[in-house]
C-alpha cells in the first residue's frame, strides 16, 4: 500500500443517487483505507467507489474505532479505479 491522499465518490446504491465525497489514505491495486462517511455503516456492506470516470463494486472489510474514524475496502470487481500513473506506482 502507499500512503495518497486522493477524493474518491462513494456511493452506496448500485444507481449512483446518494453520493458522499470521501478521501483516501492508502491505496493498493485491490484495497483502500478511507475516510469514514454517515453512509459506511457495517463490515461487509458493498458500496462503489469512483475516482474520475471510473466506477468498481467494494466490500468494506474494517471499521475503526469512532475516534479514528477511518474504514478498508476491498475491491469485488477486476477492473482498478485508481489513475494509470498510480497503477505504476502500486504494481512495481
Amino acid at each position: 500500500m502507499i500512503p495518497v491522499a486522493l477524493p474518491v465518490k462513494l456511493f452506496t446504491d448500485a444507481r449512483g443517487l446518494s453520493l458522499e465525497w470521501c478521501c483516501t489514505y492508502e491505496i493498493s491495486v485491490r484495497t483502500a483505507r478511507l475516510r469514514l462517511t454517515p453512509g459506511v455503516k457495517t463490515v461487509g456492506q458493498e458500496i462503489w467507489l469512483q475516482r474520475n470516470n471510473r466506477r468498481a463494486k467494494f466490500r468494506v472489510t474494517s471499521i475503526s474505532d469512532p475516534e479514528v474514524y477511518q474504514f478498508s475496502v476491498e475491491c469485488l470487481e477486476d477492473r482498478p479505479i485508481w489513475d494509470d500513473d498510480l497503477l505504476g506506482r502500486l504494481i512495481r
